[in-house]
């Protein structure tokens, strides 16, 4: 049977005690840690809306220019380099199709075979 001066009982709830708050303590760093993950993921998700947004909004604009309807002059040099990338894609589709369409495989000049990709694998395609 315990004494009642003995101090043991009393630095063991002193223990509970302090191991209590410590886990308290990590519990809450926890929490605030996945808050925080959980918010910097809504910023991501937030910022690819935002890229899918501008990109809708720069094909209507470019459509438009296509049809006619005049843009800034600042947006001049956008729509040049757009054109320029869409002449390269075309280019490069064909040089693709004559390169299949040579012997059906691919060319080996890099020595290691080249997957082929229909013109559906991406959503890149605008021409």
């Amino acid at each position: 049977m315990p004494r009642s001066d003995d101090p043991f009982p009393r630095d063991l709830g002193a223990f509970f005690k302090a191991a209590a708050s410590t886990l308290d303590d990590v519990k809450e760093q926890v929490l605030r840690g996945g808050q925080a993950g959980k918010a910097t993921l809504d910023v991501q998700l937030l910022k690819r809306q935002r890229d899918k947004a501008l990109q809708k909004l720069g094909e209507v604009l470019l459509d438009e220019v296509t049809r006619g309807a005049p843009l800034p002059v600042s947006c001049d040099a956008v729509v040049a380099e757009l054109k320029e990338l869409d002449g390269q894609i075309e280019r490069a589709k064909s040089e693709a199709e004559r390169l299949w369409s040579s012997d059906g495989s691919p060319a080996r000049s890099t020595g290691t075979p080249t997957a082929r990709r229909g013109d559906d694998d991406d959503d890149d395609d605008h021409a």
